[in-house]
């Protein structure tokens, strides 16, 4: 054997061991990324899960609103409650303003 070509062999085994190191090197970053890309993904459908929730919350807080906007309904709800109108009310103003004093 030519002892060049014993060189040549040792510079392609070299060779063959760096591209296979960059290749494990490549494979282990895009697992990396696969893995936060899916980790993100969960994030998102957990918060998208958590706004469709707070924004069910909100309809329900407006049309409970809307409710006690009706005077009808503030009178019923009253009436449910046991409690009376009240008889004659006497609102008491002073004779001159306060900041006057």
């Amino acid at each position: 054997m030519i002892p060049h070509a014993e060189s040549v062999r040792g510079g392609y085994a070299l060779v063959n061991g760096v591209l296979a190191v960059l290749a494990v090197a490549a494979l282990v970053c895009y697992v990396v990324q696969a893995n936060a890309l899916a980790a993100h993904a969960w994030e998102m459908r957990d918060a998208q899960a958590q706004l469709a929730e707070a924004r069910d919350v909100r309809t329900t807080l407006v049309a409970e609103q809307s409710s006690f906007d009706n005077r009808q309904h503030l009178t019923d709800l009253a009436a449910q409650l046991g409690m009376v109108p009240a008889g004659d009310v006497v609102y008491l103003t002073p004779e001159r303003p306060v900041a006057a004093r």
